[in-house]
Parts: structure tokens; sequence; C-alpha cells
């Protein structure tokens, strides 16, 4: 199992921008989806680890806007 590096980046950018930015982050977050499925479908990833990385930087994003 390799996460996907990919979504990590792009939720921890979509969770930390929320807050400031919420326009943007709105406009990347909508990006998600096609992010996870073009992911999957190029066969890099399987769909538990696009979920698992996108999971992982939300987790992280949180805990850098709780500092």
């Amino acid at each position: 199992v390799k996460l996907s590096l990919h979504l990590l980046v792009a939720t921890l950018a979509v969770t930390v921008l929320h807050g400031r930015f919420p326009l943007a982050s709105g406009a990347l977050a909508g990006a998600l989806p096609l992010l996870g499925w073009s992911r999957v479908a190029l066969g890099r990833h399987r769909w538990r680890e696009v979920i698992a990385g996108a999971a992982l930087g939300v987790v992280a994003g949180v805990l850098l806007r709780a500092r």
C-alpha cells in the first residue's frame, strides 16, 4: 500500500487555506475527486490508497490549523 501523496498535499492545502481563502480552497476542493479518479485511472494507485492519502492530508491540515 502506498498513499497518494498528490491527494495528501491537495487535501492538506484545502484544509489549511479554508480559513483565510474559502473561495480558493473551495475551487481546489472541487478538483479533488477528479485528481483521485485520475490517479486510479492511470493505474498509479487503488481507491483505498487515494482515500487514505486524502484522509491523512485532512488530519495534517487540521493539526496545522490548531497550532
